[in-house]
């Protein structure tokens, strides 16, 4: 196809800041534009809206989570305005927004689950959506579960991670030495967002750096943002690892981040794909999580890091433990999970299938 033939399309997420769908959204919507597609971003507006139109990427503010049905007309008046041949949602809000914005025209609409998408009658609009993309096979059979789907509208794409932004780098010490630790520390990461101390495992890593005499000496870097945060910073002076914890915040510089660590943890309750461990091991680092949800599909148990049942905390240590006292196996882990990146979660490979989808659906829906 030539630029000018390639279908026009609107991505529509609830937000554009810093998370799993935002950042999916973003990767995606750089990687059409690149590749020739006109593409137009709806969302509530954040720093990865500013960053994409910078880049050249037209961009509506679309509150969407307020009002399902007004953000519905918005979403309509755009696609005629910028003739929208498809609409991609992205979460609950905008998928239900989609729902409003197409039932009463020919232009189809997809979604992309981030997360298990809940049964409730509200949510049965969900069902004309032309496909469902899952972010894992776990994702995807949860769903089918539910009942509310065709299996065969229900696609598996996993999360496309840029290998280019996430690849190994030799800055490491200078990046470790401004975070307070030393070249020889042990440094694990646990990035992700923080609504409270147990969904995404802060208490469970805290707990080990607290009890476990092997961790008197480890470090932990906590990256991302959340209202837990004043929360999980009382409770690691109350446990006294205050010293050993440092709270990174909010960044755009994740790669940084990771560079900075040894090992890359996420001892989260539920996690459909697991995008930091997928981030992490792009840049060669090895991963242990609990062995839950869509995580198993990342992690090669045993050849790019270690598997934990949910809430063992002596599994934990015991496998952070294991890379500590051996560096060359957590060099050997990294660069197998940085192979496994790129042959099963570049974002190049996903883009490719979700275009391969978009073109699927139009081949179905022409519109006259």
């Amino acid at each position: 196809m030539t630029p000018s033939s390639l279908p026009r399309l609107l991505l529509a997420v609830p937000r554009l800041n810093i998370g799993g769908a935002e950042t999916y959204v973003a990767g995606l919507a750089e990687k059409l534009h690149q590749r020739g597609y006109p593409v137009i971003l709806a969302s509530g507006g954040g720093v990865l809206a500013r960053e994409l139109v910078a880049l050249g990427l037209r961009h509506y503010l679309v509150p969407m989570r307020f009002n399902a049905r007004l953000a519905g007309l918005r979403l309509a008046m755009i696609m005629r305005r910028e003739n929208v041949a498809l609409l991609h949602a992205n979460s609950s809000a905008a998928a239900e927004a989609a729902y409003y914005a197409c039932r009463n025209s020919t232009i189809p609409w997809v979604i992309t689950a981030h997360s298990l998408m809940l049964r409730a009658p509200r949510y049965a609009c969900f069902s004309h959506a032309a496909r469902m993309i899952c972010v894992s096979e776990f994702l995807r059979a949860a769903e089918i579960a539910q009942d509310m789907y065709s299996a065969t509208r229900l696609v598996t794409i996993f999360n496309g991670i840029d290998i280019s932004r996430y690849a190994p780098r030799d800055d490491a010490p200078t990046l470790r030495e401004l975070m307070g630790f030393s070249p020889d520390d042990y440094v694990i990461l646990l990035a992700s967002r923080m609504r409270n101390a147990h969904d995404k495992g802060h208490h469970d890593i805290f707990s080990v750096l607290a009890r476990d005499p092997r961790a008197a000496q480890w470090k932990l870097i906590v990256a991302g943002k959340g209202r837990a945060l004043p929360l999980l910073q009382r409770l690691t002076r109350q446990l006294g690892i205050a010293k050993h914890v440092r709270f990174v915040g909010h960044t755009l510089s994740m790669p940084a981040v990771y560079a900075a660590a040894d090992v890359v943890c996420l001892p989260s309750k539920m996690e459909t794909f697991g995008m930091t461990i997928a981030e992490g091991m792009a840049m060669a680092k090895p991963a242990v999580a609990y062995a839950v949800g869509g995580i198993p599909e990342v992690i090669d148990d045993g050849v790019t890091g270690f598997l934990v049942p949910h809430g063992d905390l002596q599994a934990l240590a015991d496998r952070l433990d294991d890379l500590c006292r051996n560096p060359s196996l957590a060099r050997e882990m990294g660069a197998r999970g940085r192979t496994r990146v790129e042959r099963l979660f570049g974002l190049e490979l996903m883009t490719d299938q979700v275009v391969a989808l978009y073109h699927e659906v139009l081949a179905g829906n022409k519109i006259e």
